[in-house]
């Protein structure tokens, strides 16, 4: 398991207001279920699913219909939160405290967002978007790329933006 190291020390700032964090989860959700699970240290008293209850306000999923990154197969199941993508979701949800508003971005029938079809089909050549969007871009879902690059991560985090208030 990771430490969640990074988060800790951050969550913990006496600075940081209470309810003021909001999350955009990108990928696995691994790291959040570690963060909820870590127990109280040095960096503070409270354990992980206290310190989120204080200073979170709000954690936006990228990828909705509770898939959160599971389906590329890198991870389970292997039926233990431990190793197994989606039960890590599941463990993740079900200890999330009541107080953190969760937003899932691109639920629905067709979750796929795709953005930048128009920058690799009619932006001048020399366009550094046009560039950036050809080398980021890959071949989505059996698509030739031109329909734009499976965006998630982007949408995801500018979701969180927008939803969170200041």
């Amino acid at each position: 398991r990771k430490n969640p190291a990074l988060v800790r020390p951050a969550l913990a700032n006496p600075s940081l207001p209470n309810a003021s964090v909001a999350i955009a989860s990108i990928g696995l959700p691994t790291n959040l279920r570690d963060l909820l699970d870590s127990p109280a240290d040095k960096i503070s008293p409270l354990t992980g699913k206290e310190l989120v209850a204080a200073k979170v306000k709000q954690i936006v999923f990228m990828d909705g219909g509770y898939n959160f990154g599971c389906t590329a197969g890198n991870i389970g199941p292997c039926g233990d939160a431990r190793c197994d993508c989606w039960a890590a979701a599941q463990v993740t949800l079900e200890d999330m405290p009541a107080s953190v508003s969760m937003v899932f971005s691109g639920a629905g029938a067709d979750p796929d967002i795709y953005t930048g079809a128009g920058m690799q089909t009619s932006h001048p050549l020399n366009s550094p978007c046009r560039k950036a969007y050809r080398d980021w871009c890959c071949n989505p879902n059996g698509k030739d790329g031109k329909s734009g690059r499976l965006s998630w991560d982007p949408t995801n985090c500018r979701l969180c933006g927008l939803t969170a208030g200041n």
